[in-house]
């Protein structure tokens, strides 16, 4: 579980980075973890010292790390999945939504 919701936080960003600011208190207290620690902790650090980055900057720091064919597999994955704020061309405010909506299903779950 914590995988799938792993990828599906990381493709929020990787689309949308700018929702990072305001979400980031609230993503990094999940404690997400998964396969894609290292690429996870890459994001995170990377939003955090340049928050203005946009999707293609944010995509050259990763690929510049070692993360291309991550990303690109990732990106991929969900350009046309089920998962429609998770695709590409989704607008800022449909992932934005997805995200916190990611965010309280966790919450609850692990409130149980």
């Amino acid at each position: 579980p914590d995988t799938q919701r792993q990828r599906l936080a990381l493709v929020g960003l990787l689309r949308q980075p700018q929702l990072f600011e305001r979400l980031s208190e609230e993503l990094v207290a999940l404690n997400l973890t998964g396969p894609l620690d290292n690429l996870w902790q890459a994001v995170v650090s990377t939003l955090e010292t340049s928050p203005d980055f946009d999707s293609a900057a944010l995509r050259s720091c990763l690929y510049a790390k070692g993360f291309e064919d991550t990303v690109q597999h990732l990106l991929g994955e969900f350009a046309k999945g089920p998962v429609l704020w998770a695709r590409e061309g989704a607008a800022s405010s449909e992932v934005e939504r997805g995200l916190r909506g990611l965010v309280t299903m966790i919450r609850m779950q692990t409130a149980k």
